[in-house]
Parts: structure tokens; sequence; C-alpha cells
């Protein structure tokens, strides 16, 4: 596993010396900016143990970063593609891709739990992301959002995440943060499939699904 914080969209003049912090499950990670490579760094921990005598090491010890958490790469930052690689006895074995997002164009709406019960109780959340016209996560984006249920459902509740928001959680609308929200659907006590439509100003709709069951 290697990840990368999820947006870069900075709001700084190019060529700003940036520290970018990286994550990894992997013995290695190297850090490309735009094609160009920021170096290779490795966790601290665990050491490699020593075999057969002193000083000797069953893998050769890269080069280690001083924390133990995450990696850090300080780059002078330029809009454009920002990629993690992890790499396992000298092998790339997976990579993490981060772009520079445009304007809102799309909705992305997905539910992880697209079965329930129609007892009136059980609810389902529905997610939604604000992408541009290339599929990339807009994290800056906050457009309004209105969500509406077909069928036998009803959204009782919404939010947005940010911890300073005064906006109705009992209301069918509520402006994205970081490009993120979601609302909570619950049966009306009747089987059938519910749909739920996400829309936004100046943004086709997108719609999920949740089928609730006996």
């Amino acid at each position: 596993m290697v990840h990368l914080l999820p947006h870069w969209n900075l709001e700084v003049e190019e060529g700003t010396i940036l520290p970018v912090l990286g994550f990894t499950s992997c013995e290695s990670a190297e850090l490309f900016l735009n094609g160009k490579s920021y170096g290779r760094k490795a966790y601290s921990y665990p050491a490699y143990g020593m075999t057969q005598r002193y000083g000797h090491y069953d893998k050769e010890p890269g080069a280690v970063n001083t924390e133990d958490l995450f990696l850090c790469w300080d780059v002078p930052y330029e809009p454009g593609c920002i990629e993690l690689a992890g790499f396992v006895d000298g092998k790339e074995v997976c990579r993490h891709q981060v772009k520079t997002a445009g304007e809102p164009a799309a909705l992305r709406v997905s539910c992880y739990q697209k079965e329930a019960a129609a007892d009136g109780l059980d609810v389902g959340q529905i997610e939604v992301e604000i992408l541009d016209k290339d599929g990339n996560f807009c994290w800056q984006a906050d457009n309004e959002l209105t969500f509406s249920a077909e069928g036998p459902g009803e959204v009782i509740g919404v939010d947005n995440g940010r911890p300073d928001s005064l906006e109705s959680m009992k209301a069918d609308h509520i402006h994205a943060f970081h490009g993120r929200a979601l609302a909570v659907l619950r049966s009306d006590g009747n089987a059938g499939k519910c749909v739920v439509t996400v829309s936004a100003a100046g943004l086709p709709s997108a719609a999920a699904e949740v089928i609730f069951g006996l």
C-alpha cells in the first residue's frame, strides 16, 4: 500500500517548496512529480536485523526518514500529477496517483450499503464526490447539493463533515466540504427499490439506489 494526501490543488506560487507526506506498508517508496523523481525513502523502523556477523544485513539498508509514521519529501510546487510508488525487494508493487483537479463538472454517487431492511429503522448512507471533466476529485469544490428520493424511502439527514458548519443536518440539501457530502436514507416501511438523485446547479445530476427488503 502507498498513499498520498487526497489533493494537489494548492493556492501557492509555483516553485514554493512544500513538504509532501506519504504513507506506505512497503519497504521503500519513491515520489514523482510530473514524471520527475524526488528520491526513494524508507521508514526507520522496523530496522533490518543483522545476521552472520556484526554489520551484516540480509538486505541493504536504504536512506531512512526521521519520522516513523510517514515519509516526507520537500518538493517545489507545480500543478500536474504527483505519484508515490511502493517497492518490495527492489521491485515496484503499487502506486498512488493524485492529479491537480480542474473546475467541478460531475457528481459521483455511491452507497456502501446497497440493501437494507424495510422496517422503517434500517438506513443507507449515500455518499457524493465532486469531480472535474477528467474524473479527478475536486477537493476545492463546495457546491450546494440537493438530495431527492423516489420509491419507498426518504432522506432523513445530510452531512458534509465540516466542523464549523451551521447548515441544518435535517434538510435535503447541504454544501459540499472539500468536495464531499452525504445523505442518510431510511425506508418508509415498504419493500422495493429507492433511487436517490443528487443535483447541483450547473452539474449533471447523478443517482444511486438502495433495495429495501422485508
